[in-house]
């Protein structure tokens, strides 16, 4: 089959996009996971389907062509997994040092509030306990007129 110059411009018009997707990819790979994983995936899925769909030839290029093709999917995977695993990793420990901060900060903020109140209350027992006297003393007083 003999290419026509819109088929031969079809291609590189397409050769393009999936190499934008690609520099997209690589691009996202410095920002978070989901944006990672997101153009990972619209990018493998368009570029192999458009040139599948696009690039007339013979069956055995084609199917050399889908094995490259799958196999640096395969690889791209694998480093996306390992990233991904990274991150996890360090965010679970983050998580975890956090958790500890915030548990160590709860039991100083409580063991203050036990010494407040502890200090508190002592200040406020001598004064009760003249109050009570008082209290006890007027309504003896009051109950044996003399």
């Amino acid at each position: 089959m003999l290419k026509t110059d819109n088929d031969q411009a079809e291609q590189r018009r397409l050769a393009e996009a999936l190499e934008h997707l690609q520099d997209q990819v690589s691009r996202s790979q410095r920002g978070g996971f989901g944006t990672t994983f997101k153009a990972f995936v619209v990018g493998a899925v368009v570029g192999g389907g458009l040139a599948l769909f696009y690039a007339p030839q013979r069956g055995e290029e084609l199917r050399q062509q889908v094995q490259q093709r799958s196999s640096q999917m395969k690889e791209q995977a694998s480093q996306l997994t390992g990233q991904v695993k990274d991150q996890a990793t360090q965010l679970a420990g983050q998580v975890q040092q956090s958790a500890g901060q915030i548990k160590d900060q709860a039991q100083q903020s409580a063991s203050q509030v036990k010494d407040q109140a502890q200090q508190s209350a002592n200040e406020l027992k001598p004064a009760a306990k003249q109050a009570a006297n008082q209290a006890m003393s007027q309504s003896q007083s009051a109950q044996h007129p003399s």
